[in-house]
């Protein structure tokens, strides 16, 4: 997850907030669907009803898992091209639109299924081990801020500010890690002492 959000920017360049819409939508589909793949066969097997009818209640969850990306990404180009308007650079302007509208849609879109994209990083014990600084909402907005810093660092016009978005990503990116495999050490280090 740490690069494919800013995969997904890189699709909405250019986009109306309508197509942004639909692309985030196709796109927050596939998430989903890869993150759900064991609620289509356990709503296979166990839910009541015609087989078809199982079918549509598990896609159906995963469609509507994939809306909150959906109007998160139709809200960042809409406030992006503002931007842009008023003088930023388009690509920048996308970056730093992003980050809190997909905040906003993480905290505040009702899920079926409550996941947010710290979630992502469970099978990373580094990664997770600053979830006792700022929580799952920090850990998210971390991994939101460095794929808007990789974004960036790809497609802004300036070799130097390129260089000082990768920096930053790579920073936050190597800061969280850093206190990971300390946090990491220090319990070890405990449990054994």
């Amino acid at each position: 997850m740490w690069g494919a959000l800013a995969v997904l920017l890189w699709g909405l360049e250019g986009a109306t907030p309508r197509t942004a819409f639909w692309r985030a939508w196709l796109w927050g589909l596939a998430a989903w669907g890869l993150a759900l793949h064991w609620f289509v066969r356990v709503s296979l097997e166990f839910a009541a009803g015609p087989w078809a009818w199982r079918l549509t209640l598990a896609l159906g969850v995963i469609a509507y898992h994939g809306l909150m990306l959906a109007i998160a990404s139709a809200g960042a180009v809409w406030t992006s091209r503002r931007l842009a308007a008023a003088g930023w650079e388009p690509h920048g302007a996308l970056a730093v639109s992003f980050i809190p509208w997909l905040a906003a849609g993480e905290g505040l879109y009702p899920q079926v299924y409550p996941a947010c994209v710290a979630a992502t990083q469970l099978n990373h014990l580094p990664a997770v081990q600053s979830l006792d600084l700022w929580g799952a909402g920090g850990l998210s907005l971390l991994v939101m801020v460095t794929n808007a810093g990789l974004y960036a660092a790809f497609r802004l016009p300036s070799a130097a500010t390129r260089r000082r978005a990768l920096a930053a990503a790579a920073a936050a990116l190597l800061v969280n890690e850093g206190y990971g495999l300390v946090r990491l050490r220090a319990g070890a280090a405990s449990a054994a002492g």
